[in-house]
């Protein structure tokens, strides 16, 4: 059997919970497959997954920066809102509370562009 047939076919079944490659050696073994071209299969297959598991990696990182940035940016501009409008008494003054929105603002630009790289 071809190798970029084997590959292809395990490629399918790596989203399978049960999927295990230490199961797939087995099965490459028993189908009488050379021991290198087993490593080379099964090297290929580990790429594959850990190539998985870092691209969601990413896609969870990226949720949580736009999260905290929106919060941070939703924070500041309320502080300041509320400052302004009176509804947190500051007696003649008001509150400019750049800092968090500004933090709020970069962090979510952050999360963004983590997010178009996937």
């Amino acid at each position: 059997m071809d190798r970029a047939k084997i590959i292809d076919y395990y490629l399918q079944k790596i989203s399978d919970k049960d999927f295990d490659l230490y199961d797939v050696r087995k099965e490459l073994e028993k189908n009488d497959i050379e021991e290198e071209e087993i490593r080379i299969i099964i090297r290929l297959l580990d790429n594959q997954i850990q190539r998985q598991l870092v691209q969601t990696s990413y896609r969870d990182k990226s949720k949580e920066m736009i999260g905290i940035g929106a919060v941070l940016t939703f924070v500041g501009a309320l502080i300041t809102i509320g400052t302004y409008t009176g509804i947190l008494n500051t007696g003649d003054s008001f509150l400019i509370v750049y800092g968090p929105v500004v933090a709020g603002i970069s962090i979510l630009v952050g999360g963004l562009s983590l997010r178009k790289k996937l």
